[in-house]
């Protein structure tokens, strides 16, 4: 009990004495100090990245352009698919074995391998052009975000992940713990929601550009 009550009185001194430090070492900035921990609710706002997305005119118009590239390019394989069903039906008509069978079967291994070669191609490229898409977007978005906080006096924006799921039965109990400790926003009240209205500049701003 002797024991016990002597490393206490020493944790509290060193608890103490350290404190003292602290507010030593601080005291110069105190007025900083308390700048940032008094900030006004007015001057904190946060922002749904999904929500804003999910209303930019641009990203419709980027994503069409995104689909009709793709498309173009699946009718570029399936061009290359028609002319080897094309070789197979030719195939049927030739003697096996001639000269002429032989040369279709190369004709059709290397139109196998064409459209193989082809059809990577085409997911590669449209998934390039996919990421270029969403990053561009997100660094209008910040953009965007900053130049509406500036406006309305807004100290700091945060990404709200408040609604987010953890996918309990998916994670392993490691990555359960690691979804939680990671989480940004506990909680935001939906007034301190500035989505929709980076949405709207942000739409202002792009039909103003077409």
């Amino acid at each position: 009990m002797r024991t016990e009550r002597i490393w206490r009185a020493v944790l509290i001194g060193a608890i103490v004495f350290a404190g003292a430090g602290i507010w030593r070492m601080g005291a110069p900035t105190a007025e900083a100090s308390n700048a940032t921990l008094n900030l006004a609710p007015g001057e904190v706002a946060t922002i749904d990245i999904n929500k804003v997305l999910d209303n930019l005119d641009e990203r419709v118009a980027r994503e069409t352009e995104l689909k009709a590239f793709f498309t173009e390019l699946e009718n570029g394989v399936r061009a290359y698919e028609a002319e080897l069903e094309q070789a197979r039906e030719d195939l049927k008509l030739l003697q096996a074995g001639s000269q002429q069978f032989k040369n279709k079967r190369n004709q059709i291994v290397r139109l196998q391998l064409k459209i193989e070669g082809e059809a990577q191609l085409a997911r590669a490229l449209a998934d390039e052009r996919r990421k270029i898409m969403h990053m561009e977007l997100f660094q209008k978005i910040v953009a965007a975000t900053g130049e509406y906080a500036d406006r309305e006096g807004t100290c700091i924006v945060m990404n709200d992940d408040s609604n987010v799921e953890i996918p309990i039965d998916e994670i392993s109990g490691n990555q359960l713990q690691a979804a939680i400790v990671g989480r940004r926003i506990i909680y935001a009240c939906p007034d301190a929601d500035i989505s929709m209205f980076v949405a709207e500049m942000m739409n202002n701003q792009y039909r103003a550009g077409q």
